[in-house]
């Protein structure tokens, strides 16, 4: 081994490999680990959709609405402890078609810390260090997704 790196073209060779593996591996995993990210959003936009029409029909995200989004969720295999949701609304402030203001906004967040991590090691990988990786003094990473619609329900 060492006769071949005092041969210089032995040690173009093994950093050619060295090179050529990092690469490979870096295009093997980076479409899995990018589709787990795209994944889960696409996860959660499709209960905030479920949700907001719910939420239109109720006037609010009440407790029935809150339950539902905890529920589909659930089935599509999140962990419902860690699930945030956010409105504008609730069982006491129910929002009615004829008012001046019918929008009804929902945010769902979930964290994301452990894809980000899998995401930020794989870049790792071909270089990039944690300087040029973006949000490093965030501690916390989320799947956000919010959506806004106009309440249907009637006096």
């Amino acid at each position: 081994m060492l006769s071949r790196v005092n041969n210089k073209k032995g040690f173009v060779a093994i950093w050619e490999l060295i090179i050529c593996s990092t690469l490979i591996v870096f295009f093997m995993f980076f479409p899995a680990v990018n589709f787990s990210l795209n994944y889960k959003k696409a996860l959660l936009e499709d209960t905030k959709a479920i949700a907001l029409h719910y939420a239109a029909v109720n006037g609010g995200v009440t407790m029935t609405v809150k339950n539902m989004i905890n529920t589909e969720l659930q089935l599509k295999g999140f962990d419902i402890s860690k699930v945030i949701i956010e409105s504008n609304t609730d069982d006491t402030n129910i929002k009615y078609k004829t008012d001046p203001d019918p929008m009804i906004y929902i945010k769902i967040k979930y964290p994301a810390d452990d894809d980000v991590k899998l995401y930020k090691g794989l870049l790792k990988i071909i270089g990039y260090g944690l300087t040029e990786l973006p949000y490093q003094g965030y501690t916390r990473w989320y799947y956000q997704v919010e959506g806004y619609i106009m309440s249907e329900k009637v006096q």
